[in-house]
């Protein structure tokens, strides 16, 4: 067994708890989840805290959630804000066993070859300190209510550990997706894949994460 821990920022992003057992969590429940994050990204930004705020914050939240519990876009989301008072833009994580060819499979991931888009994407080499080089690739889909999709695709491979690792995000605002970029790839290189006897993020530099069969 292999796990995905992540250093992140988090004056910008905003981790989804994935499970409903918040028993097992620090938060009470889905709305003390809410409020709880809601503060501290307010903190984090120096924004004053009010009970307006925070409960706009916590709703928002809240309705993320949701919509990703229904959806098959990923076993762990997170949410960035570049702006508290914009909606916030999704990328949506993946990890699980490494399987076939490297350079194919890594195409595959990041939909290098897909039928759908509108033009070729936009496949490049995306190189890392902790899972080497993979791949990153931005495509665009016409939807059916014709409105056009920017897709934004990480894909990359821990040979050490046999892990895949998926990253995905997608939005109709094409330059709000292309001004957040830096932040994604920044993300993403703070991925790193241990294996169930390893420490992780928190044990090497004080820090805290998330596990592949």
């Amino acid at each position: 067994m292999s796990w995905v821990d992540i250093n992140y920022d988090i004056e910008r992003w905003v981790e989804i708890p994935a499970s409903d057992e918040w028993a097992e969590s620090p938060w009470d429940s889905e709305k003390d989840w809410g409020k709880s994050a809601a503060h501290v990204l307010l903190a984090m930004n120096d924004i004053p805290e009010n009970r307006r705020e925070v409960r706009r914050l916590s709703k928002l939240l809240i309705a993320h959630r949701q919509a990703f519990k229904d959806a098959a876009l990923g076993q762990d989301h997170y949410l960035y804000f570049a702006d508290t008072e914009e909606s916030p833009l999704a990328l949506h994580l993946w990890f699980g066993p490494a399987e076939g060819e490297r350079a194919a499979t890594l195409r595959q991931h990041v939909r290098a070859g897909s039928p759908d888009t509108m033009r070729t994407p936009q496949v490049t080499d995306f190189h890392t300190e902790y899972l080497g080089t993979g791949l990153r690739s931005l495509n665009h889909v016409l939807l059916e209510d014709q409105t056009i999709s920017a897709n934004l695709w990480y894909a990359l491979r821990d040979d050490e550990h046999a892990v895949d690792v998926i990253a995905f995000a997608s939005t109709g605002d094409l330059g709000r997706l292309v001004a957040a970029e830096p932040d994604f790839d920044e993300f993403v290189r703070g991925v790193r894949v241990f294996a169930d006897d390893e420490g992780g993020w928190a044990a090497e530099e004080g820090i805290g994460s998330e596990s592949a069969d």
